[in-house]
């Protein structure tokens, strides 16, 4: 049996209360305008779920451009997917269409979900973004180490002058996990050698934008599996730098994060 590749996504969050963009669909060419929620959370990661505050904000984002296309004046029907190495596809039922990331009346930033700031004209039904979508650390590999949830205790104890002890414990504190890649070639690992395809998908982005910061990071056990219900929420617990050389040979990197699970 194949193990999975692991995947880790971090949230975008959108600056602005009414994120918009320029879409020509079939002869009609509009400005769409949605809602969101301003710095609240929001996922690249395809599960359809709804906006909401929990965890700091739970909505995926594919969803809410899906959502936001099909407000489109010709009623015609699209449809956004997000694949397992983070690149998105529009489709829409009867072509052809045209993102205007390029014109200034588009206020969401296209990098978001791939795309670059230019024009993508479909003249059949599709378009895929060229680039990796942001909030993605999907190296294609699986965990090498892995202690899954582990649920310790905190409390302390007392002693006395005769020997005799006494115990106080808190019940059931955030579960920890510690989990690793090894080895990473330096493209996946380091800003500096990141594909052009994937400008923020190395460890040292989820790093630097996200999980230095406190905030909330998914953790996808297969990331060909999204679902609502495929991932622990977890935050990192300790900052010390957590990607370093593997030795030998010196263009391999290792990435170690130390979790607790949950939203605290």
């Amino acid at each position: 049996m194949a193990i999975p590749n692991a995947a880790i996504l971090w949230p975008i969050r959108f600056a602005t209360a009414t994120p918009a963009i320029k879409v020509t669909t079939g002869l009609t060419t509009e400005t769409l305008t949605g809602a969101a929620t301003i710095d609240r959370n929001m996922w690249l990661a395809g599960d359809n779920a709804a906006d909401a505050a929990t965890y700091g904000g739970a909505g995926d984002a594919i969803k809410w451009l899906q959502d936001l296309l099909n407000t489109n004046t010709p009623s015609r029907t699209y449809a956004v997917a997000i694949s397992a190495a983070g690149l998105v596809t529009v489709t829409v039922d009867t072509g052809p269409f045209t993102l205007h990331f390029d014109d200034a009346a588009t206020t969401i930033t296209p990098a978001f979900f791939g795309f670059a700031a230019s024009a993508y004209v479909a003249s059949g039904s599709a378009v895929s973004s060229p680039n990796q979508a942001r909030g993605w650390f999907s190296p294609g590999y699986p965990l090498s180490e892995d202690t899954r949830d582990r649920q310790p205790y905190v409390g302390s104890v007392a002693r006395t002058i005769s020997g005799i002890t006494r115990t106080s414990r808190i019940a059931a504190p955030h579960k920890l996990r510690d989990v690793s890649w090894l080895m990473l070639p330096q493209a996946l690992a380091l800003a500096e050698y990141g594909a052009a395809t994937a400008p923020t998908g190395t460890a040292e982005h989820a790093w630097q934008e996200s999980l230095s910061l406190g905030r909330r990071l998914r953790l996808y056990d297969d990331a060909a599996t999204r679902t609502t219900s495929s991932y622990g929420i977890y935050k990192v617990i300790d900052l010390a730098q957590p990607i370093t050389r593997s030795g030998q040979p010196i263009t391999r990197f290792d990435f170690r994060l130390k979790l607790a699970r949950g939203d605290y």
